[in-house]
């Protein structure tokens, strides 16, 4: 069941992070313009930002549960929906790019690796998406009878590793396939392909989550 969770944490997330986003924006803007020590700060950046807001989630979460353990379990249903409607909205969108509308900026060349790790924890950190993602997703993918705490750690850690994986690989591949990642019919269909995993892994989620906080019964407590 554990590795279940964990399992379907890295997919859901993997999604999310090669979707066109901020974070995948500012290394790909730093890589296709040259600057590959801009680039990879950028992507350490981003990793320590992940382990903050793991860290930040955890505390979050004992004083949520703390207060009240349903509110916990509101969340978590909460989650599953929104990954869904995210889905929605990434099968329906009719643009998409990893660019942003702004491939210019204001980046400078010049700019080496402790400018990108600043650029990159200041990015993940403001990012209202990712701020979304982790009040949202973490409680839906931490297994019942597990510490939150401690999970929201292991989900820290796993968005970090993520980071490295994916968005290193797009350091690495940026020059070679430059033309392939900024035409945006390939980020649009890069976001529905995401978007179909999101609905697939949300109704697994919905299916064990009722399940195990019994929904239905939970709900006719409030209606």
């Amino acid at each position: 069941m554990l590795s279940a969770y964990l399992l379907k944490f890295f997919i859901a997330e993997s999604a999310f992070q090669v979707s066109p986003g901020p974070d995948m924006a500012l290394v790909l803007r730093s890589a296709l313009k040259g600057n590959l020590r801009l680039a990879w700060g950028c992507v350490f950046g981003i990793m320590i930002s992940s382990l903050i807001w793991g860290g930040a989630s955890a505390i979050g979460l004992c004083a949520l549960i703390a207060v009240s353990p349903k509110i916990f379990n509101i969340l978590a249903i909460i989650g599953v929906l929104w990954l869904a409607w995210l889905g929605i909205q990434m099968i329906m969108s009719k643009s998409a790019s990893f660019l942003g509308e702004n491939n210019e900026g204001t980046l400078n060349l010049a700019d080496g690796f402790f400018t990108g790790i600043k650029q990159g924890i200041a990015t993940d950190l403001l990012s209202p998406t990712t701020a979304i993602f982790i009040l949202t997703f973490f409680p839906a993918f931490i297994p019942p009878g597990y510490n939150p705490a401690y999970f929201s750690l292991i989900l820290g850690a796993i968005m970090a590793l993520d980071t490295l994986l994916i968005s290193g690989a797009m350091v690495l591949l940026a020059n070679s396939f430059s033309r392939f990642i900024s035409n945006p019919r390939i980020a649009l269909w890069i976001d529905r392909i995401a978007g179909i995993i999101f609905l697939i892994i949300s109704y697994q989620l919905f299916r064990e989550t009722a399940l195990d906080i019994k929904f239905l019964t939970f709900l006719h407590h409030f209606f």
